[in-house]
């Protein structure tokens, strides 16, 4: 045997032994797979509940203010006027203006419901999805990319959260100041070790999840979820108002109603109640706070913290267990409103 090989044989053998030995200590990163995933798979989930939440809810809201044009009832008449629209403005809109309090204008047609919540869901989206890359990925490339690719999203959400807590602060714009992710020098060495692969796999997670001075990523997560059921609150105020007239009308219908006319006018009253305790139990609050939670923990088990791996799981299927909820209570709106 030449003197190269015996030296590539020993480099290759010390390489693996390091890489076995950082393994051992840290676990595989085939651990963090499945909550991982979930992360990615729920909080996509969640962006469509809210996505579908927004459209109902934002159709309802056009289709009130169209009716408070022509109401009789005292106090709810609109009605239209313009503001701007001067060659010298800066914008043109169309409000429609509550008669009984001047001050009270609706800009028509409305801006779509749950605007902040849907923006700040998206990078969080993208941050989940940069976070499962890395453990898909196939080559240093793409460790590299997708964990500087994680950061970028990470910042993208902090300067989201603050911008809607009204403080001015670009941590995106500032990433030059947040240490980029490169794997370690051995890979250069020998990338085709597959136990090698895991261990910059998992260096490239617990740099992408990691607290820094620029960058807390659990505090983040925590402030979206108090964000997230704040506006849900705020969306779902007047939802369940409307569905509370319809339940009463419903109800004085029925009250009034022939003995041949219960029956059918039964049904739409417990339709109606259905539709009421459903908006009632929407599980906004409980389903993001599970979000924070079930973030927290993954991170805390990548990083070797005080969470266990299988808190970690547990905390993520309570998150994904409570969006599918939500999930139905939210497509349940939309069906409501197409049925009427």
């Amino acid at each position: 045997m030449h003197r190269n090989e015996i030296r590539t044989g020993a480099l290759r053998t010390a390489v693996v032994g390091l890489a076995m030995l950082g393994l051992g200590a840290c676990g595989s990163v085939a651990n963090f797979e499945k909550p991982i995933s979930d992360f990615q798979t729920a909080t996509t989930d969640a962006q469509s509940a809210l996505q579908t939440a927004s459209d109902t809810l934002t159709e309802n809201k056009k289709n009130q203010l169209l009716a408070d044009l022509t109401t009789d009832k005292q106090g709810l008449r609109r009605k239209a006027e313009t503001e701007g629209c001067q060659s010298t403005s800066k914008s043109c809109v169309v409000v429609l203006v509550k008669l009984s309090d001047e001050s009270d204008k609706e800009p028509f047609p409305p801006a779509p419901v749950l605007e902040n919540s849907l923006e700040l869901m998206g990078q969080i989206v993208l941050y989940g999805e940069n976070l499962f890359a890395i453990v898909k990925a196939a080559t240093a490339d793409q460790i590299e990319t997708k964990t500087n690719e994680a950061l970028a999203s990470l910042a993208a959400t902090a300067d989201t959260v603050k911008g809607i807590n009204g403080v001015s602060e670009n941590v995106a714009g500032a990433l030059t100041t947040i240490q980029a992710y490169a794997a370690p020098a051995e890979q250069l060495i020998d990338f085709l070790v597959d136990t090698n692969i895991e261990r910059t796999k998992l260096s490239a997670l617990r740099h992408a999840t990691k607290t820094t001075d620029e960058l807390d990523p659990t505090q983040i997560i925590k402030d979206a979820a108090v964000i997230f059921a704040d506006e849900a609150v705020l969306a779902l105020t007047p939802e369940k108002s409307r569905l509370v007239a319809a339940q009463v009308d419903a109800e004085d219908a029925y009250q009034l109603a022939s003995v041949s006319e219960k029956p059918a006018l039964l049904t739409a009253m417990v339709q109606s109640s259905e539709a009421l305790d459903k908006a009632l139990k929407a599980p906004a609050q409980t389903t993001f706070n599970a979000m924070a939670d079930a973030h927290t923990k993954m991170v805390e088990a990548i990083q070797g913290g005080e969470a266990t791996l299988p808190e970690a799981i547990a905390a993520m299927n309570s998150f994904v267990a409570k969006v599918k909820e939500l999930k139905s209570i939210y497509d349940s709106f939309k069906a409501v409103e197409a049925s009427n």
